[in-house]
């Protein structure tokens, strides 16, 4: 069986944890959102599983949360295309609100369909900037780290990986930045992606 970093069970939804202090490194809220997370490798091993690891591997500044999910039973089994954006859009405002509220230093805003290595918290971190967007929406932003999504790793088509914005979110903020910023972040499909 896989031994998992965290008890799920303990891993809150929708409460927003208070920053730890007296640390030493920065705070970070890793704000999960979105689909089940995928299942690859041997002994079913999930992305979930890579996102706990990166938090416990940084330690108890790193705190996991999950977003509460607000897309509505009709909207999740809509055939419209995009039909889901306005619960992906309140997801991650609430992400944004619960860093904001929470006194924390950084938010990562991650979607559990994220397969990442344990020490990629640290890696970004030590970059040292306001936003920080993988190679994931346009192509004018010059990647800062790659990072793989889902089971298998997807070739960039014209230095766009092969996915939807709207589903896929990794992200991390700098507070401080945030709070200069107008809110909320996300509003709506006309002005994301």
């Amino acid at each position: 069986s896989v031994q998992t970093p965290y008890d799920l069970q303990v891993v809150p939804v929708g409460i927003v944890p208070h920053a730890p202090i007296g640390g030493f490194m920065p705070t970070v809220l890793v704000a999960m959102v979105g689909p089940r997370p995928f299942l690859y490798g041997d002994a079913g091993r999930t992305t979930l599983h890579d996102t706990l690891e990166m938090c416990r591997t940084y330690g108890s500044s790193a705190v996991p949360v999950f977003i509460p999910g607000f897309i509505s039973d009709e909207e999740d089994k809509s055939e419209v295309r995009a039909s889901r954006l306005p619960g992906h859009t309140k997801m991650r405002n609430w992400g944004v609100q619960a860093a904001l509220d929470g006194g924390y230093d950084y938010l990562l805003l991650i979607e559990n369909d994220v397969k990442s290595p344990p020490n990629m918290l640290e890696r970004l971190l030590r970059h040292d900037k306001d936003i920080i967007l993988p190679r994931l929406t346009y192509p004018v932003f010059d990647p800062i780290e790659e990072l793989c999504y889902g089971p298998h790793d997807r070739p960039a088509v014209d230095g766009l990986l092969r996915l939807t914005w709207s589903a896929h979110c990794c992200i991390l903020f700098k507070v401080e930045a945030m709070r200069r910023m107008e809110l909320p972040l996300w509003r709506g499909f006309s002005t994301e992606g």
